[in-house]
């Protein structure tokens, strides 16, 4: 997974965002941290699925993923590094630290880092004072699956020559773009040829290049000594941190450790809310700048912030402001939450230069993360001389209460508000969309299901001793009887993949998008620390007993927990099966009709993280055993996804969006699989210029292709402001709703007409989402033949059975006529 991060992003970006888990400690395991290790141990060892004992653990593995972990990118340590610490800290890890509760490893390894990075910071400087060549054929290698650390100082400072040509370069890039593309304007150069060392000379004058080049300089040495200034600011407890996770990590991927900051962030992405003013923040070049306002939040009201405001300081009621610029994000954003109806007051510098700074106090409220909520649309297609309605709902996650938010809402209660909207416009079906939907809450999973069929089992756990828990849907109800589809992608993981596969395993939908979804079939729970002899209840009888027993004994448990947020152990705790026995583990729900994706090319499924848990089956239950919960709505029929899928098979090789969605794929594949970026800037730009061309030409393929999209009406979870005005303003499209053409270079290299503005104005265009709507108007159309049909033979068997009576003289059933 970080070889993806290599490839997607840049470089020195990479380095950042790395930068912002590393810091200069103190080397001592304080007592707080060792009874958070020995709690983690205690939830490994005697929670987690896999019974793997502490002695199984490859500790030697242990040690190169942290190392991993620090330096992805394999800039700072070394091969003997590696086989120093594997020897020292890997063998006796067990006995000699976790045994006694004991980090020491963590620190030292992490102290060497920080001490390397100050070493490597002043070789920058040097060499950022050099002349740099870059017009000698070389190149970056971003994706090497055997690159391992430098063997020697020399082999390293190879590396980091080559690192930091290739950051002046993508830093000129943008400059570079405006001047060639003005020049070639101006002085009628055809670029089709690309950029040569003969023509690079006519569009950019050397002093200019000059210019460019030591600002260039200039700003990466910045952006190293902002990274080095953040790494000095990590505390000791982000390194124990980040060391727990990659213990907890040797079991499987998903298992880890998060600290109080960390726990408060997963549960307000479990529970969509949170406490602040309502302002989506992000740091530049050392500042807070606020990006954007939620809508009614508190700094929205407060009608004194506009995006592109810097906060320059933080105060608390009437304490005094602290002072945050240069400060990392997370601190500042920990300063400006806190309790609800609390006072914080914020020192901005405005936007605007022209203005003075100023100090706004905001009240602190609860604040709901509306884009992250299920929203929905309906489109209108058109069907010979009538129109369909197809509705469409968009689950970002199955979200609900949390710890944090008690009250918040929850992704069945929405969903079901829009099914009641939905059927208020006479849709004919529904497709829901579960593209980007990670998954969440097991329980609501369930519940949404459970809109769908009347009763019957939906998912099965079992646990680390074998036994088995069936959850079913007990409500009778159904919100929704009509056609039904479920859109899915690699994305689509774990709860996605419960309710796309018991809808399938019922006949209930017909799964249509990327192949197969993520493939995640682990269950986790959380643990906060420290943990309770509670949580070890394992036994079947313990476990249905657990929540009366809880209830019933509370007086004779611990203290309660801080009320703040506590350290949290997430643990694998169980793996869950599809009601007809297989697992979704590895395998993921295979969709019943392909539309191609792009995201087949990404390492994005399960198999791609490290130590995944095997694929499985166990016994099943035969779909017989629960017909009771496919009454009153259509079954998927024998044939008919086959039909469907011949028509849609039609339709990708008779419609242009598909040979452009096609030709768009191939292009991103082999730009993706590029594993060398030119260092010599004239091949750099050629090949940039060569691939605006191609991107370029297919933009406005699409563009004319979102022409003929269908009619779109947004449907809202709420659509009254506080003055009773109807909002008409339609949710922002999902993240998996279109392709992304976008590489680090495309970024760096925007030219004076590529603008931000542009996308934003564009139309939507999604082919996945618009062939699945075709898909349901196909189905909806079958169904609508067999019932005619059906009406038909009622009609022609009351006929003959009329026509039979009167044969025999035997009466129909119609009273006699009286004269």
């Amino acid at each position: 997974m970080q070889r993806i991060l290599r490839r997607l992003i840049p470089i020195a970006s990479a380095l950042i965002l790395q930068g912002s888990v590393c810091a200069q400690v103190t080397l001592e395991t304080t007592p707080l941290m060792r009874s958070e290790v020995k709690d983690l141990k205690m939830a490994v060892n005697g929670l987690h699925f896999n019974q793997i004992s502490l002695d199984e653990i490859d500790y030697q593995q242990l040690i190169v993923n942290y190392m991993e972990h620090l330096d992805f990118g394999h800039l700072y340590f070394r091969v003997s590094d590696e086989i120093q610490w594997k020897a020292r800290f890997g063998l006796p890890m067990k006995n000699a630290y976790l045994d006694k509760n004991e980090i020491y490893p963590a620190f030292y390894i992490f102290n060497t880092f920080q001490q390397r990075a100050e070493q490597r910071l002043e070789w920058i400087k040097a060499f950022l004072l050099q002349p740099i060549d870059l017009e000698s054929e070389d190149f970056l290698i971003v994706d090497d699956e055997n690159e391992t650390w430098p063997a020697t100082e020399l082999e390293a400072d190879v590396r980091w020559t080559k690192q930091l040509k290739n950051e002046v370069i993508s830093q000129m890039l943008p400059d570079l773009r405006k001047k060639i593309d003005a020049s070639a304007e101006e002085k009628s150069i055809d670029l089709a040829g690309g950029i040569t060392p003969d023509n690079f000379g006519e569009l950019v004058d050397p002093e200019s290049f000059e210019t460019m080049l030591d600002d260039a300089k200039k700003k990466v040495l910045e952006r190293y000594e902002r990274w080095y200034t953040r790494i000095t600011e990590i505390r000791p407890s982000e390194v124990h941190e980040d060391f727990l996770t990659e213990l907890a990590q040797m079991y499987d991927p998903h298992s880890n450790f998060m600290s109080p900051d960390t726990s408060e962030d997963f549960g307000i992405a479990i529970s969509n809310e949170l406490i602040g003013i309502g302002a989506v923040l992000s740091d530049e070049n050392g500042y807070c700048k606020i990006m954007e306002l939620v809508e009614k939040g508190p700094a929205e009201k407060s009608k004194q912030l506009t995006p592109g405001d810097f906060i320059v300081g933080v105060a608390q009621e009437d304490g005094e402001f602290v002072d945050v610029v240069g400060k990392r994000l997370r601190d500042i954003v920990r300063l400006i939450r806190g309790e609800e109806f609390s006072l914080v007051r914020l020192k901005i510098k405005p936007a605007k230069e022209s203005e003075e700074e100023k100090i706004v106090d905001i009240i602190r409220e609860r604040i709901t993360l509306e884009e992250k909520l299920a929203a929905a649309e309906i489109q209108i297609i058109p069907d010979g001389d009538q129109q369909r309605k197809i509705g469409i709902i968009s689950l970002p996650s199955f979200y609900g209460p949390s710890h944090l938010a008690p009250d918040s809402s929850s992704a069945s209660g929405d969903v079901e508000r829009l099914i009641e909207k939905l059927q208020a416009q006479n849709v004919e079906g529904i497709i829901l969309d579960l593209r980007s939907n990670g998954g969440g809450l097991l329980d609501e999973a369930i519940k949404v299901t459970g809109l769908f069929i009347s009763q019957g089992s939906v998912v099965k756990l079992k646990d680390r001793r074998g036994n088995f828990e069936i959850n079913r849907d007990h409500n009778p109800n159904i919100a929704w009887r009509g056609p039904l589809a479920v859109l899915t992608s690699r994305y689509s993981a774990s709860a996605s993949e419960i309710v796309a596969g018991a809808l399938q395993y019922y006949k209930r939908a017909i799964v249509v998008g990327d192949l197969s979804t993520h493939g995640k079939g682990t269950v986790q729970k959380t643990y906060p620390l420290p943990i309770s002899d509670f949580d070890f209840f394992q036994t079947r009888e313990e476990i249905l007993l657990r929540p009366r027993m809880l209830q019933r004994i509370e007086s004779l448990l611990p203290a309660p927990r801080p009320s703040s947020n506590p350290s949290i152990a997430k643990i694998t705790i169980g793996k869950y099966y599809l009601p007809d026995g297989s697992s979704t583990q590895l395998k993921g729900v295979e969709s019943d009709i392909v539309i191609p994706s792009v995201n087949e090319i990404l390492p994005i499924k399960e198999s791609d993280l490290d130590n995944p848990m095997p694929w499985d089956v166990v016994d099943g239950q035969p779909l017989k055993e629960d017909l009771y919960s496919l009454d009153k709505y259509p079954m998927i029929l024998p044939g008919l996804v086959e039909m469907l899928d011949a028509q849609s098979a039609d339709r990708r090789k008779a419609l242009e969006e598909f040979n452009y969605l096609d030709e768009s794929i191939a292009f991103f594949s082999e730009r993706y699989n590029r594993n060398e970026i030119p260092l010599k800037l004239t091949e750099r730009l050629s090949r940039i210029y060569t691939d605006k061309q191609i991107s370029d030409a297919l933009e406005k393929r699409r563009d004319t292709l979102a022409e003929t999209a269908f009619e779109s009406v947004p449907v809202l979870l709420h659509e009254k402001t506080d003055d009773g005005e109807t909002i008409a303003k339609a949710s922002a499209p999902n993240p998996s709703d279109e392709l992304e053409l976008v590489f680090p270079d495309d970024e760096a290299a925007k030219g004076e007409g590529d603008s931000d503005d542009d996308e934003e104005d564009r139309k939507p265009f999604d082919i996945q989402k618009r062939e699945a709507v075709r898909i349901m108007c196909d189905w909806i159309q079958i169904e609508n033949r067999i019932l005619e049909g059906d009406q038909q033979r009622q009609i022609a068997l009351a006929e003959l059975k009329e026509s039979m009576g009167k044969a025999s003289g035997i009466d129909t059933g119609n009273d006699p006529v009286r004269n």
